[in-house]
C-alpha cells in the first residue's frame, strides 16, 4: 500500500506522535509512497523490537480507524533498524531530508540492498 503525497504529513504527524508518547525524541520523519525513514534517539526503556511493534500497531489502528488512507492494509512485517554515531546524526539528517531527490535515480529496493550491503550482510543469502 503506498502512502500519498496528499495523507503522508498526516501518517508522519501520527508516528511522530506516538514516538513522542513512548519517550523519544524525533529528529526527522521523511519518505516515500512505499517506505518510511525515522531519525530517533529511542528511549532506554523499550526494546526496539517492542518500539516498532507499538509504533506500526498504534499508527496503523489510528489510520484505519480515521480513514486517513482508504482501505489501509497495514504495515509490511519487516523493519530496518540501524544506530548510528552523534557524528553522523547530521548526515542522516539530512538524507532523510532529501528523500524524494535521492529516490529521482535509486529506487528502494536498491537503498535497501545497498544498506544490507554496507552492513556486510548479503541480501541474497537466504538462511538456508
Amino acid at each position: 500500500m503506498a502512502i500519498s503525497h496528499d495523507c503522508e504529513r498526516s501518517v508522519y504527524k501520527i508516528l511522530f506522535h506516538i514516538l513522542n508518547k513512548q519517550g523519544c525524541y524525533i529528529y526527522r520523519i521523511n519518505g516515500m509512497p512505499d517506505h518510511i525513514h525515522l531519525l530517533i534517539d529511542a528511549s532506554p526503556n523499550i526494546a526496539p523490537a517492542k518500539l516498532v511493534g507499538e509504533l506500526k500497531r498504534q499508527s496503523s489502528l489510528f489510520i484505519r480507524s480515521n480513514a486517513i488512507i482508504h482501505d489501509w492494509p497495514g504495515w509490511s512485517e519487516g523493519y530496518y533498524l540501524e544506530s548510528l554515531s552523534r557524528d553522523a546524526l547530521e548526515n542522516v539528517r539530512q538524507y532523510i531530508i532529501n528523500q524524494k531527490s535521492h529516490h529521482i535515480g535509486q529506487q528502494f529496493i536498491d537503498e535497501y540492498r545497498n544498506m544490507l550491503m554496507a552492513q556486510g550482510i548479503n541480501p541474497d543469502h537466504t538462511g538456508d
